[in-house]
C-alpha cells in the first residue's frame, strides 16, 4: 500500500513538471527576435533627406548671417562677425525672428561702449543659454541690404525712353491706367527690366480739384463699383504685378473702401504700396484680412531735393535692410540714378525688382 502511494506521488510530480515544462511556455508563449534576424529586417528608407540637419545654432548664424566666429578668450563670450552694410539692430532683428520662430528666448541685448558690438545673450530651442558678443567687420557684406527703384509716369518721351534702357538695373514704372493714351503702352513695350504697377487715383481730401476724379476710387462707391474698376485697371495693365496709391490721403483712412478693395487685389495674387504716408491708415490693420502683402512706403516729395532722397533712402537701406526709392520720372532724377549701382555697390547694397523688397515684408 505504502508502495502504491509513493508511486501516485511520484506519478503526480512528474505530470506537474511536465505541465510546468511544456504546456505553460507554449500557452504563454512571448515571440522572440533572435540576433541573426535584426540583419534580415526591413531596411530604412535612405531616400528621403531631412528638412534641416544643421545644428541651430549653425542654422541661427546662417539666418543673421555670420560671416566668422573668433571663440571666447578672456571673457565668456564667442565673438560674432557680422558683414558691414547692414545695422546691427536689423540683425539682431533677424536673430530674435529665427530664435522666435523656433521656439527660443532673446534674454538681453545691450549696446556696448565699444564701437559696432553688442551683447547678445538668448536661449536656444533645446534650452542652452549662450552669451555671444555680435560685432561688426570691415568687410562689405555682398548683398547685405536691398534698395528698389520705382518711377511714377504721365508720359514717356523718346528722351526718357532711352534713358531707361541704359539703366543697368531692373525698375519699376507706376502707370495709371485710366486717361491714358494708347501710344503710353506702345512705349512700354520697348523697355527692357521693368516692372509695371497699378498707379490707383483714390479719394483724397483736394480730389475734386483733380483730373483723374471721375476715375478715383472714393468712399461712396459700392463694393461693385470699386471691383468693376479694379477688373478695368487689371484689363488695362494686365502684367502689373501690384498696385500703388496715386492720392488716396482720405479713401485709405476707411476699413470697408479697403476691404471692397482688396478682394480684388488679392484674388489677383497681386501686392498693394501705400504711398499716402497718412498716420491715420488703414491698410495695415486691413491687409490682415486678405491673402496679400502691403507696404508703407514714401514717395520723394518736393520738399528736399531728389539728392538728398535718394541719399537718405540708401542710407535707410543699411539700417532697415531693404528700402525702396519712389521717383518722378524726369531728366534730373533719371540723371541722378545712372550711377546709383557704383554707389550701392559699395556699401553692399544691391538694387532688386520692386517685387523682391515688397516680398520680404521688411
Amino acid at each position: 500500500m505504502r508502495k502504491l502511494r509513493h508511486f501516485i506521488i511520484f506519478l503526480s510530480l512528474v505530470t506537474i513538471l511536465l505541465f510546468v515544462g511544456y504546456v505553460v511556455p507554449h500557452f504563454f508563449a512571448v515571440p522572440q527576435i533572435s540576433f541573426l534576424s535584426q540583419f534580415h529586417s526591413t531596411p530604412e528608407v535612405t531616400d528621403t533627406i531631412p528638412k534641416d540637419t544643421l545644428p541651430y545654432i549653425d542654422q541661427l548664424k546662417n539666418s543673421i548671417p555670420v560671416i566668422k566666429v573668433i571663440p571666447a578668450k578672456k571673457s565668456n563670450r564667442e565673438i560674432w562677425m557680422v558683414g558691414k552694410g547692414i545695422s546691427l539692430p536689423n540683425y539682431l532683428l533677424r536673430a530674435q525672428k529665427h530664435l522666435e520662430r523656433q521656439q527660443g528666448r532673446v534674454l538681453r541685448m545691450e549696446e556696448l561702449s565699444k564701437p559696432n558690438a553688442v551683447n547678445f545673450d538668448f536661449r536656444t530651442p533645446d534650452g542652452d543659454t549662450l552669451q555671444i558678443e555680435l560685432r561688426t567687420s570691415d568687410i562689405f557684406l555682398d548683398s547685405a541690404s536691398q534698395i528698389a527703384v520705382a518711377f511714377m509716369v504721365d508720359t514717356l518721351t523718346l528722351e526718357s525712353l532711352n534713358a531707361l534702357n541704359k539703366l543697368p538695373f531692373s525698375y519699376a514704372l507706376l502707370i495709371t491706367p485710366f486717361q491714358t493714351p494708347p501710344s503710353l503702352f506702345y512705349d512700354l513695350d520697348r523697355l527692357k527690366n521693368k516692372e509695371l504697377v497699378i498707379w490707383l487715383p483714390m479719394e483724397s481730401y483736394s480730389l475734386q480739384e483733380n483730373r483723374l476724379a471721375q476715375d478715383a476710387i472714393c468712399i461712396h462707391h459700392t463694393e461693385k463699383a470699386i471691383e468693376e474698376k479694379m477688373e478695368n485697371a487689371f484689363s488695362r495693365i494686365p502684367n502689373a504685378v501690384g498696385v500703388a496709391t496715386r492720392m488716396g490721403q482720405r479713401a485709405v483712412e476707411h476699413r470697408n473702401l479697403l476691404n471692397a478693395l482688396f478682394k480684388p487685389i488679392s484674388e489677383h495674387q497681386r501686392w498693394f504700396l501705400d504711398l499716402t504716408q497718412n498716420r491715420y491708415s488703414k491698410v495695415p490693420e486691413a491687409c490682415k484680412n486678405f491673402n496679400m502683402t502691403c507696404k508703407q512706403i514714401a514717395p520723394y516729395a518736393t520738399k528736399i531735393s531728389l539728392r538728398k532722397y535718394i541719399s537718405d533712402g540708401l542710407w535707410s537701406a543699411t539700417r532697415t535692410g531693404s528700402t525702396v526709392l519712389v521717383l518722378p520720372l524726369t531728366a534730373e532724377s533719371l540723371n541722378i540714378v545712372k550711377d546709383l549701382k557704383e554707389k550701392t555697390s559699395v556699401q553692399g547694397t544691391e538694387i532688386v525688382n520692386l517685387s523682391n523688397v515688397v516680398a520680404t515684408g521688411e
